[in-house]
């Protein structure tokens, strides 16, 4: 395992949407949510994967952004193409079709603020 380090590390930095097939894309995205729920929650031993993959890919920068989203995102990081981060893995996460159906292509702040509301109903 250890003489793969690099070569994992180096694939998890180029990783995107588009590198692998996207039920790949969810079934990592699947059991790195399940890994930090085990440690939330102080599981020891990984369940079925059923629940999270169900879930949705959702974009935390929005795939399709409103211009002026667009626009703070280059002002805030000059020289930096929104295209390039929007697919990158840390911009992805597991969201349920509801929720990710509210959260829209909206600023993160209230896009995280509607899938909290609509958690909680």
């Amino acid at each position: 395992m250890t003489s793969k380090d690099a070569e994992l590390t180096d694939s998890m930095k180029r990783y995107t949407l588009e590198s692998m097939q996207q039920y790949r894309t969810r079934y990592l995205l699947a059991k790195l949510t399940q890994f930090v729920d085990m440690e939330f929650k102080g599981i020891k031993t990984p369940g079925s994967l059923k629940d999270y993959l169900d879930l949705e890919i959702e974009h935390i920068l929005p795939n399709t952004p409103e211009s002026e989203l667009r626009a703070l995102f280059a002002n805030k990081n000059p020289g930096k193409d929104y295209e390039y981060y929007k697919n990158r893995l840390g911009n992805l996460t597991l969201l349920e079709k509801p929720i990710n159906i509210v959260a829209s292509n909206e600023f993160f702040e209230k896009r995280r603020q509607s899938t909290l509301n609509q958690q909680t109903i």
